[in-house]
């Protein structure tokens, strides 16, 4: 599972790169495509990615309002380039939202890659290099069963 995870934190914004095929893509004066994580969870699962992966990318706004909702100091190390998109999306989550948001099956894994997403504004941070994620992603869908690419 935890192969999924780091394909899904890897991927998790690729619907801002995509946006251009969308017939309607919505920016967020210059802080990025709205709706990005459903633009990106729809070309994953077009491309034969897995439900979790698909699924975790999808609910990755999702996690950014749940935990500026239940951790104050998460909202205030946010830098201004990501708290403005979160003012899009309907600012944090209210207690109902979270509570229900608490219930998903992927919840903790979720909130594992929205962490990873913060961590990885870390400058001059050493991470393997692009052909490692690249071949994760053939491994990952040369595994998956037959669907349309």
């Amino acid at each position: 599972m935890i192969r999924k995870l780091v394909l899904a934190a890897f991927l998790h914004d690729i619907g801002h790169i995509n946006a251009g095929a969308s017939s309607t893509p919505r920016d967020m004066d210059g802080f990025g495509v709205m709706d990005h994580e459903e633009l990106g969870a729809d070309f994953l699962r077009g491309k034969g990615f897995s439900k979790k992966i698909v699924r975790l990318v999808e609910s990755h706004v999702e996690a950014k309002r749940y935990l500026t909702a239940r951790d104050p100091e998460y909202y205030a190390q946010l830098s201004e380039a990501s708290k403005k998109p979160l003012e899009f999306r309907g600012g944090p989550m209210t207690e109902d939202e979270a509570a229900a948001f608490e219930q998903y099956p992927l919840f903790d894994l979720i909130i594992q890659m929205r962490k990873w997403d913060e961590q990885a504004k870390i400058e001059n941070k050493p991470l393997p290099d692009l052909q490692h994620y690249r071949a994760m992603i053939f491994q990952h869908l040369s595994n998956s069963p037959a669907t349309p690419r």
